[in-house]
Parts: structure tokens; C-alpha cells; sequence
């Protein structure tokens, strides 16, 4: 059986940090049959290409980036990242 791990990153702005964030879950050691996927809730007026543009390839293949509608707080953006996982 395959599990799904989503992780979730709420963004504000913080480009020079998002890279980091996400690889470092990129180098956790996970059991086989589990599928990791980083969701990231952008609350931020970057768009998603922005925040693209400074991932690694790796890091980039198990990330999605959810937009929240204008800047509502990181609790609206984790939760918009919840949602979508």
C-alpha cells in the first residue's frame, strides 16, 4: 500500500529561504511506499515562476504552489495549502 506525505509550507516573501525549506525534506529518508509532495501556500504578491526560479530540479519535481487571493495572513496560506493536498 502507498502513502501519500504532504508537506506544507505557507510563503511570505521569504525567496532566499523557500529553496532551503523544501530541500530540506527533499534529503529526509523515507520508506519506499511513501510519496512526498511539498505544497507550498503563497501568500505573497510573487508569482509562482518566481518561486520556482530558485528551487533546485529536485525540489521543484514534488512541489506545488497554491496562490492565495491578495495577502491574507500564513494561516489563510497553510490553510489554502491544506486544502489542496
Amino acid at each position: 500500500m502507498n502513502c501519500k506525505l504532504s508537506v506544507i509550507v505557507p510563503f511570505y516573501k521569504e525567496i532566499d529561504l523557500i529553496d532551503r525549506a523544501i530541500s530540506s525534506v527533499c534529503s529526509q529518508k523515507f520508506s519506499q511506499n511513501i510519496e512526498v509532495e511539498v505544497i507550498v501556500g503563497n501568500d505573497s504578491d510573487l508569482d509562482s515562476s518566481s518561486i520556482r526560479a530558485v528551487l533546485s530540479e529536485e525540489a521543484n519535481k514534488i512541489t506545488r504552489i497554491v496562490k492565495n487571493n491578495g495577502e491574507k495572513g500564513a494561516g489563510n496560506a497553510r490553510n489554502s495549502a491544506i486544502d489542496a493536498s
